[in-house]
C-alpha cells in the first residue's frame, strides 16, 4: 500500500540535466507526500511504543535514491527504524530534477482487539517519553475520543447534543489517567468495550 501510495503521488519522468553536488538538499524542492501513512509494528507495539516518524529523502531525475532520514522522530527507536525501513524500500517515480520527498508514517498501535493492558502500556510509554505533552496528544487517545464522538453523535444534531459531546470530552481528559490505572488492575479486559462502560456510566 505504501509502495501504491508513493507511485501515485509521483511526478512522471522527464529528461532533465544531472543533478548538481554542490545542491545541498535543504535547497532542492519539497514535496510532502499527504499522510500519515499508517503501518503496524508489533514489536514497538508489544512494548506500546506508538507515534508518528517523519522522513525525507531525495530523488534524483535518474529514479535513484539517497538515505531516508528522520527528521521528526517519535522517540522510539523501533518506530523510527520501521519507518526508516519503509520508505528506503519504497518505489518513487523520477522527478524532473533532484527533489526531497516527505513522508509521515504513522503507528497508532490500535485495533479492535486492543486490550487494557495494551492500553496502559502505551500511556506509560508516552508519560515517559513525552512528559513535556499531554496525554491528549497521544494516537490511542485520539482514537479513543474520536469512537465516542462518532457514536454520540444523534441523528439530528442540535446545541444540546453537541454540548453534551464537549463535556464528554473534557470527562474523558480528565479521567484518562484514572482508565490507564484501571487498565493496569483488569489487563485482560478489552479496551473499547471497557471505554464503553465509561462512557455511559459518566453520561447518566
Amino acid at each position: 500500500m505504501l509502495l501504491l501510495l508513493l507511485a501515485l503521488t509521483m511526478p512522471q519522468a522527464v529528461p532533465a540535466a544531472p543533478a548538481d553536488p554542490a545542491v545541498t538538499a535543504a535547497a532542492l524542492p519539497l514535496v510532502e507526500i499527504p499522510g500519515p501513512i499508517e503501518r503496524r509494528a508489533r514489536e514497538a507495539e508489544a512494548l506500546g511504543h506508538t507515534g508518528d516518524v517523519t522522513l525525507e529523502v531525495v530523488v534524483q531525475p535518474d529514479g535513484s535514491k539517497g538515505p531516508a532520514t528522520v527528521v521528526e522522530s517519535s522517540r522510539s527507536d523501533l518506530l523510527d527504524a520501521e519507518a526508516t525501513r519503509l520508505v528506503s524500500g519504497a518505489g518513487f517515480g523520477a522527478p524532473a530534477e533532484a527533489t526531497r520527498y516527505r513522508v509521515t508514517v504513522g503507528f497508532q498501535g490500535a485495533d479492535d482487539a486492543l486490550t487494557c493492558a495494551a492500553m496502559a502500556r502505551q500511556v506509560r510509554w508516552f508519560q515517559q517519553t513525552w512528559p513535556e505533552r499531554p496525554l491528549k496528544d497521544m494516537p490511542l487517545y485520539k482514537m479513543s475520543s474520536g469512537i465516542l464522538l462518532m457514536a454520540g453523535v444523534p441523528a439530528t444534531p442540535n446545541r444540546a447534543s453537541a454540548q453534551a459531546a464537549v463535556n464528554q470530552m473534557q470527562r474523558l481528559e480528565a479521567d484518562f489517567p484514572a482508565l490507564a490505572d484501571q487498565c493496569e488492575r483488569e489487563p485482560e479486559r478489552a479496551w473499547y468495550p471497557f471505554l464503553g462502560e465509561w462512557a455511559r456510566r459518566t453520561s447518566r
